[in-house]
């Protein structure tokens, strides 16, 4: 019996929705998805502001302050506080993982389909090997201080974008 590709899809989204590690992945993806998208908005302080003597409780206090009531995770040596700037830097470090897979699963798709038809095959599958030989995160700070920690996010996807698409190939 020849079953359609929307019911072998709706027998495995069931499937997976019973599984309680796949439920569990799913809220916690769910939730810094939101935490990306409205974290500045909710952010209690500026997390640019930087105030290193501050009253609280009427008593100057110096930074770093201590987890309290003001700031719930305290705050860095420059007096800024961590949740804000944990929020804030939510939406930026998921949208350069975001770019970064994309970048990885295309350049892995492609050159793997070229290898798959006898494009460059033994060319491809000796720079896999020659990726996958090396450990992936000191591949990927080879490649920032390659390229120059200066020029900032791109230098990091760049980076994330060539270490992992050998094993998508």
């Amino acid at each position: 019996m020849i079953t359609s590709w929307r019911g072998q899809l709706t027998r495995r989204i069931l499937r997976a929705a019973k599984d309680p590690s796949f439920i569990v992945g799913s809220l916690l993806v769910s939730f810094l998805i939101i935490i990306a998208v409205i974290g500045p908005e909710i952010a209690p302080h500026n997390p640019f502001l930087r105030d290193t003597l501050q009253l609280i409780d009427g008593e100057w206090i110096r930074a770093p302050i201590d987890p309290g009531s003001t700031y719930p995770l305290g705050t860095d040596q420059h007096g800024r506080d961590m949740v804000s700037l944990l929020l804030y830097g939510a939406r930026t470090t998921l949208t350069l993982a975001f770019i970064a897979t994309v970048i990885r699963l295309l350049l892995g798709l492609t050159l793997g389909a070229l290898a798959g038809w006898g494009f460059g095959d033994r060319l491809i599958t000796a720079l896999t090997e020659l990726l996958a030989a090396i450990p992936g995160l000191i591949l990927a700070m080879l490649i920032v201080f390659a390229i120059g920690i200066r020029r900032g996010n791109i230098a990091f996807v760049v980076a994330l974008s060539i270490v992992g698409w050998g094993e998508v190939a």
